[in-house]
């Protein structure tokens, strides 16, 4: 098995001086305005956090943009957007956009890619061959963002003889993966590799391994980083805390079924009610707004929120964050869910305090 060797941050700033060995990041939605935006961006490098991803979402503000405003408002966090894709975003404009950022940060940038869904139906896009899309982005920017001139002629990415002026260090790329396709594909060609809803070290098991056989098959002599992207919900009130995280997994249960992967992996059946409540609602809905899926949080049972969600009190989460250090995970990313009546803020304060904050 491939040994797992951090990248070379050195030339990176860290936000604080930690000797925990996980980072931990914060996932924004791309929906506030700038403004506000640059303020929560500098309270989040105060709260100690090490760096944010910034969605790429159809259709809220442009992430790049947003990216512009986290770094001229911060001074060490890393940030990257969380994450684009290469069909909605041709990879040569992306290799511009993100050498832009890590200029203008000072070389604080990092690359999130993924497949890609958002707002894809407007745009007359789908997601067929998203792994090979993938892997052809990523080789076209890190050879563009390295300062060749790139010609490719892809399944999905064409350049033609295109180059850059390059005056920074290369970003790191991170690719954001679910299913063993791309999960291989991360393998294949990532720095770094983003596991969304995967709390469960069984589950993280599962999808290391096809990590794993993608960093085979490339011949490489090392894993990429991991990072977990994390749905987080924490309050003093840890059952509201709960309750809001199986709401917003009630997003992610609609959007895979009929088939839900990561219970097949976990042999967990799905419970008759939730079953029902899922068909009943018929095609999945696209939207944030988590009303759409309050009606499916009192059938998610608790095996199922501990298997992809972080919840709880403070010293709960603090708990379940804590293994992730001796399971090689290198950051833990969080998407910040509130309880009713509190801010994302909240969420972040708390988890700073409780997890970022424990003795070494």
């Amino acid at each position: 098995m491939p040994t797992r060797v951090p990248i070379n941050w050195s030339t990176r700033k860290r936000s604080r001086g930690s000797k925990h060995l996980v980072r931990h990041s914060v996932l924004l939605l791309s929906d506030l305005p700038h403004a506000e935006l640059a303020d929560l961006a500098r309270w989040v490098e105060n709260r100690g956090f090490d760096g944010i991803w910034y969605a790429d979402e159809r259709f809220y503000h442009e992430p790049y943009v947003g990216l512009a405003a986290i770094a001229m408002s911060t001074e060490k966090i890393f940030l990257g957007p969380g994450v684009t894709d290469p069909k909605s975003r041709h990879p040569g404009l992306t290799a511009s956009a993100i050498n832009s950022i890590n200029e203008m940060s000072g070389g604080r940038a990092l690359l999130g890619i993924g497949a890609g869904k958002s707002g894809f139906h407007n745009l007359g896009l789908t997601t067929a061959r998203s792994a090979v899309g993938i892997k052809e982005a990523v080789v076209a920017i890190r050879r563009l963002l390295e300062g060749e001139r790139v010609t490719l002629d892809g399944e999905v990415v064409y350049l033609d003889d295109a180059g850059m002026r390059v005056d920074s260090e290369p970003v790191p790329i991170c690719v954001a993966a679910n299913g063993p396709l791309t999960l291989r594909t991360a393998g294949e060609v990532a720095d770094i590799v983003m596991i969304p809803h995967c709390r469960s070290l069984d589950l993280l098991a599962h999808k290391m391994r096809s990590v794993e056989e993608g960093v085979e098959r490339a011949g490489r002599d090392s894993m990429p980083e991991v990072i977990l992207r994390l749905d987080t919900s924490v309050d003093e009130d840890g059952a509201a805390a709960e309750h809001m995280a199986k709401t917003r997994l009630g997003r992610t249960l609609w959007a895979a079924y009929p088939r839900i992967p990561f219970l097949e992996a976990l042999d967990i059946p799905l419970p008759e009610e939730l079953d029902r409540r899922l068909r009943d609602a018929g095609p999945f809905q696209y939207t944030f707004d988590l009303t759409a899926f309050e009606r499916f949080a009192d059938a998610i049972p608790d095996e199922i929120l501990a298997a992809v969600c972080l919840a709880g009190t403070p010293s709960q989460v603090a708990e379940q964050v804590a293994v992730f250090e001796s399971a090689g995970v290198n950051e833990v990313n969080i998407h910040p869910v509130p309880p009713s009546g509190k801010v994302q803020e909240d969420v972040m304060d708390l988890y700073a305090a409780a997890v970022m904050s424990r003795p070494d």
